[in-house]
């Protein structure tokens, strides 16, 4: 008997699913560096304002 058929797919969904949650999470890290360089020029404003 050869190999089954299903067991294939199922790596095949197992790999894409690990790859679209990489890119998920690639996605949430880059959202929150540029969060961090909005508050981070905030911040500087804020203390030239008070200099």
């Amino acid at each position: 008997m050869g190999p089954d058929p299903h067991d294939a797919t199922e790596a095949v969904r197992t790999t894409l699913g690990s790859g679209r949650a990489d890119v998920l999470r690639l996605q949430t890290l880059g959202a929150a560096g540029h969060f961090e360089l909005h508050l981070l020029a905030l911040l500087q404003g804020a203390e030239a304002i008070q200099c």
